[in-house]
C-alpha cells in the first residue's frame, strides 16, 4: 500500500515540481513585464473560468476512475462522462463570462473571454482513463506538459510584445496540449467524443452532478473566497492576493494531486493504520514547507515576481500556513470518497466558507485587508482538516453512504490548480 501510494505521490510530485519550475519562469516575467496588476486580473479570471470547469465535472472524472476500477468498460465511462461534460461546458462558460462582467466589470470579462476554450478542453480530458490503470508515470508527463506549455506559451506572448487579457492564451494552449496528450497516453478512440449515449447512462450522471456537483461548487468557492474579495475590495488587495493565491497554488498542487493518486489505492482499503501513516507524512512535509516559505517569503516574492511582490511578504507568511492543512485535506478527502462517504465532504465546505467569511469580516470589518483574508484562510483550513480527519478517523465501522452508491458511486474533484 505504502509502496504503490509514494510510488505514484513521487511521479505525480516530480513532474510538479518541474511544472512549478516552468510556471514561476512564466508568472515571473509577467509580473515583471506586465505588472502585478495584470497577474492579478489573470488570478481573478483563471478563478472564474475554473467554475465552469468543476462544475462541468461535478465529481465525474473520479466517479469514473471508480466506476472503471469496479469493472465498468472504460470506452463506455469515456463516452458518457465526455457528453456529460461537453453538454455543461457549453451551457455554463458563456454564462460565468457574463457574471464575471456583471460583477468585475469589463477589465476582467476580457480575461474570462479568452479564457472560455479552456473548459472546453477539460470537459475532453480523460485522466480517469489513467489514474484507473494506476498509469500515474503518464499522469505525471500530462502535467509536464501542460506547465511547459503554459509557460513556453507565455514567454513567447510576452516576448512579441503582448499584454493585457491576451496572455491568458498560454493558459489555453497549456490545457489543450495536456488533454491531447492524455488521449495519446491513453490509446483512446477519437470515436468517444461522438458516441451514441443512451439515457438510461446519461441519467445516473446527472444524479451525481447534482450532489456533488453542489460539493464542487462549494469547494471551488472556497478557494476562490480570497481572490474573489479581493477583486471587489481594490485593486492593490487584487495584486497582492493575486501574487500569493498564484504562488499557493504551485505550492499546494502536490497535495492535491497526492489526493487524487490515492482514491483508486483506499477503495476498499480499512486499515487505519495506514491512513494515518500517509496523512502525518503529508502533514509534516506541508508543515516544513511553510516554515521555509513563512521566514524567506519576502525574499520569494521579490526573487520570483520582482521587487514590488514584496509588500505581499506579510499575507504570504500567514497564508502558507494552509499548507500542512491542505495535506491532511486531501488524504481525508480521498479515503472518505474511497468509502462512498463523500457527502461529508461537501458539508465540510460549506461550513469552511461559513468559517472564512465570519472570520474575515470580524476581524476585518466591512473592508478587509488582505492580511485578513490570509488569517481566514487559516482558521477556515483549521476547521476543515479537523472536520473531515475527525470522521475519516470514524469510518471503521460505518458502512458508509452516497445518494447514488448503487448507481456506481460518486465523488468529489479534489482540488485542483487554478
Amino acid at each position: 500500500m505504502y509502496a504503490r501510494a509514494f510510488k505514484g505521490i513521487a511521479s505525480i510530485g516530480g513532474a510538479e515540481a518541474v511544472g512549478r519550475l516552468l510556471t514561476f519562469a512564466f508568472t515571473a516575467m509577467l509580473a515583471r513585464e506586465a505588472g502585478l496588476e495584470t497577474l492579478g486580473y489573470l488570478s481573478l479570471s483563471l478563478a472564474l473560468i475554473a467554475l465552469a470547469t468543476i462544475v462541468s465535472d461535478g465529481g465525474l472524472n473520479q466517479d469514473a476512475t471508480r466506476r472503471i476500477v469496479e469493472g465498468e468498460l472504460p470506452d463506455n465511462v469515456a463516452a458518457v462522462t465526455i457528453r456529460v461534460q461537453l453538454v455543461a461546458v457549453l451551457i455554463l462558460a458563456p454564462l460565468i463570462a457574463l457574471i464575471g462582467y456583471a460583477i468585475y466589470g469589463l477589465p476582467t470579462a476580457k480575461y474570462v473571454v479568452v479564457l472560455l476554450p479552456l473548459p472546453l478542453s477539460m470537459a475532453l480530458a480523460v485522466p480517469y482513463l489513467l489514474d484507473s490503470r494506476r498509469r500515474f508515470a503518464a499522469l505525471a508527463i500530462c502535467r509536464i506538459v501542460l506547465t511547459a506549455t503554459t509557460a513556453a506559451a507565455g514567454l513567447v506572448l510576452l516576448a512579441v510584445g503582448v499584454r493585457g487579457h491576451a496572455l491568458a492564451l498560454a493558459y489555453v494552449c497549456g490545457y489543450w496540449a495536456a488533454s491531447v496528450s492524455m488521449w495519446l497516453f491513453a490509446r483512446a478512440p477519437a470515436r468517444l467524443v461522438l458516441a451514441q449515449v443512451s439515457q438510461g447512462d446519461i441519467r445516473p450522471r446527472l444524479r451525481t452532478m447534482s450532489r456533488l456537483g453542489l460539493a464542487s461548487i462549494l469547494l471551488h468557492v472556497f478557494v476562490s473566497l480570497p481572490i474573489a474579495i479581493a477583486g471587489l475590495i481594490s485593486v492593490h488587495t487584487l495584486e497582492t492576493v493575486g501574487v500569493v493565491t498564484r504562488l499557493w497554488f504551485l505550492l499546494s498542487a502536490p497535495a492535491a494531486m497526492a489526493g487524487a493518486v490515492l482514491i483508486p489505492l483506499l477503495a476498499g482499503e480499512r486499515d487505519l493504520a495506514k491512513f494515518k501513516g500517509i496523512a502525518a507524512v503529508a502533514f509534516f512535509l506541508g508543515l516544513t514547507v511553510s516554515l521555509l516559505v513563512s521566514v524567506f517569503s519576502e525574499d520569494l516574492l521579490q526573487l520570483l515576481f520582482g521587487y514590488e511582490a514584496g509588500q505581499a511578504a506579510p499575507t504570504l507568511a500567514v497564508f502558507v500556513w494552509a499548507l500542512p492543512l491542505i495535506g491532511l485535506v486531501a488524504v481525508a478527502s480521498a479515503y472518505l470518497i474511497a468509502h462512498r462517504l463523500d457527502g461529508w465532504i461537501a458539508a465540510s465546505y460549506g461550513l469552511a466558507i461559513a468559517i472564512f467569511l465570519f472570520t474575515t469580516f470580524v476581524l476585518g470589518g466591512p473592508v478587509p485587508k488582505a492580511l485578513d483574508l490570509a488569517r481566514a484562510w487559516v482558521s477556515a483550513y483549521m476547521i476543515l482538516a479537523l472536520v473531515l480527519v475527525l470522521r475519516s478517523l470514524g469510518t471503521k465501522n460505518s458502512k458508509g453512504w452516497s445518494d447514488d452508491s448503487q448507481a456506481g458511486g460518486t465523488t468529489h474533484a479534489v482540488q485542483r490548480e487554478g
